[in-house]
């Protein structure tokens, strides 16, 4: 994620197993609960679920470049 305006945001890795999410309950539960919109917009119909082996990140600002 990056805030374009300052130039500063976070990288993300996720390792682990991915399934897509079926249930209606779960599938509505995550469309209410959803605090992003997809940055191309639109409206998106799967959710994925991934069980986290190895999480890793960094922080990206202005300084990076």
């Amino acid at each position: 994620m990056v805030d374009d305006a300052p130039s500063r945001g976070w990288s993300v890795l996720v390792v682990g197993v991915a399934r897509a999410v079926t249930d209606p309950d779960a599938i509505a539960t995550f469309e209410e609960q959803a605090h992003t919109k997809p940055r191309a917009g639109g409206r998106r119909t799967l959710w994925v679920s991934i069980g986290v082996d190895r999480l890793t990140g960094r922080r990206i600002t202005a300084d990076d470049s």
